[in-house]
């Protein structure tokens, strides 16, 4: 499944690899289980059904799978292929940032933050998103330093909202290159250099800001 899904030594072929992953998922191959969920979800060499996906991710998920776990909150969150549940969503958040699944522990402060699924906590909240800031997560350096920048749940700090800024930045985040070409056009917490600034402001209009 895995050789026909990504065209090792040969052309890809998505319904080859759908039907090698479903036999290996089907005997309880938990990445194969997590493969053939995101076949279903993306409709590539089976007919797109997010039930389906739904189905083959729970499956992954509760056999430990970190990134099926996550896929599963955004199910529920999103009341896709399933009903909508905040406190399920919030619970494989949960379950996939402990196991360091950065984008789990993004959306984990997001619960936190605006008390979906669990009690409203800033001090979660924080916690969760600069671990996955740390672990290179370009959606949580761009809160992180839109946070700073801001004062809200930590103290305004021009570096580091710079620091969390040009990390994201440097990882193709369109409104932090944004914002870097603004504090270097402004001198705001760097030395004033146009140059610098045009540099991240076409970056940022290049990647569709």
């Amino acid at each position: 499944g895995h050789i026909f899904h990504h065209g090792l030594g040969r052309e890809k072929d998505y319904k080859e690899a759908a039907k090698w992953y479903r036999m290996a998922a089907e005997k309880e191959n938990v990445k194969a289980q997590h493969q053939l969920a995101i076949l279903y979800f993306e409709g590539k060499g089976v007919e797109e059904n997010k039930t389906e996906a739904f189905k083959w991710a729970l499956m992954a998920a509760n056999k430990g799978h970190d990134d099926a776990q996550y896929k599963i909150g955004v199910h529920y969150l999103y009341g896709v292929g399933t009903e909508q549940n905040d406190q399920q969503a919030f619970s494989y958040f949960h379950t996939a940032a402990e196991q360091g699944h950065n984008y789990a522990q993004c959306e984990l402060a997001l619960c936190y933050e605006g008390g979906i699924g669990v009690e409203q906590s800033d001090e979660e909240c924080i916690k969760w998103l600069r671990l996955s800031a740390e672990n290179g997560n370009a959606k949580a350096q761009y809160m992180l330093g839109k946070f700073y920048y801001q004062g809200y749940i930590v103290e305004e700090n021009v570096e580091e909202t710079i620091k969390w800024f040009r990390c994201a930045a440097e990882q193709g985040h369109c409104e932090a290159q944004y914002y870097l070409w603004a504090f270097y056009d402004a001198g705001e917490g760097v030395e004033q250099n146009t140059k610098e600034g045009i540099k991240w402001l076409r970056l940022s209009a290049e990647n569709g800001n």
